[in-house]
Order: structure tokens, then sequence, then C-alpha cells
């Protein structure tokens, strides 16, 4: 009796973890879902809900810096500029837990739209269209909600 009653049990607290851990990743994929979303609405007044007060962000020209209050201006700047006719849709998104309060989101996605580089003027050779991406999220746990902490965008090559 008492093994069946430990088995039970070590069977419900396993199951118990499984759930936690299933609602935790969909937790970490809606919070990186979050930015998608706000890219793709070209506003970023809500990126607070989403991101630590020090989330460190990498684009893929290598711009980087640390958030701020001043960030949402300073998308909504770049994207009435150069991105307004720019969307992202995901493809693929993979989680993997490094700490039962840390996690790595790596997200395949393909950019649709056009832009050019540095300040939107067409010169006949600074298009950039329909590029595929690979971003790298560090999503943390804080205060029981996940925030992503570290975000890093990169154009993946296509070699013709």
């Amino acid at each position: 009796m008492r093994k069946t009653f430990l088995l039970c049990a070590g069977f419900i607290i396993s199951l118990a973890g499984i759930s936690q851990n299933q609602t935790d990743e969909q937790s970490v994929k809606q919070v990186a879902n979050s930015w998608f979303n706000s890219f793709n609405k070209h506003d970023y007044s809500d990126i607070s809900n989403y991101t630590t007060e020090d989330c460190y962000m990498i684009n893929p020209y290598g711009l980087h810096g640390k958030h701020t209050n001043e960030t949402p201006a300073m998308f909504k700047k770049v994207h009435e500029a150069l991105l307004k006719n720019v969307s992202i849709k995901v493809d693929s998104m993979t989680i993997r837990f490094i700490k039962p309060d840390v996690a790595i989101a790596t997200v395949l996605s393909q950019q649709t739209g056009a832009y050019y580089l540095p300040d939107g003027i067409d010169r006949g050779n600074n298009k950039h269209q329909d590029e595929r991406l690979i971003t790298t999220m560090v999503i943390v746990k804080q205060n029981d909600k996940w925030l992503i902490t570290q975000y890093q965008n990169t154009i993946i090559a296509t070699f013709k």
C-alpha cells in the first residue's frame, strides 16, 4: 500500500512539474511574441510590459543599447522613417530553460516589405527586402513575470 501511495504521489508531482514547465513555456512564448507584435504595430509604447528595466538590445546592424525611458520614442522614430512598410512573421520559436527562471528563445522569422539604410532614401544599392531573421532573446522571471532582458536580431545571410 505504501509503495503504491509513493508511486502515485511521485507521478502526480512529476505531472505538476510538467504542467508548470508548459505554463512557463507558454508565458515565455507570449512575452517573445509581444516584441514582434509591437514591431508589426510600429508601436513600442508597451515595451515596459515585456522587458526588464535594463534590457539590452542589439539590432541586425550592430546598433545596440540599454532600454531607457526614451526607447519607445526612438523605436517610433525608426519605424516612421525606415520600417513603416515592414512587418515580421514568426515562422518558428524554440524555448530552452537554462534555469527555472531563465529561458532562451530562438526565433526564426520572415521580414516582408522594404527599407533603405541608413536614412530611408533609395540610393539604388541600399534596399533591404524580404529578409530572413534569427532572433535570440534571454527571458527572465522577475516577481513571477517573464520579461525579455537581452535581445539580438540578426539577418540570415543568403549567398547567390
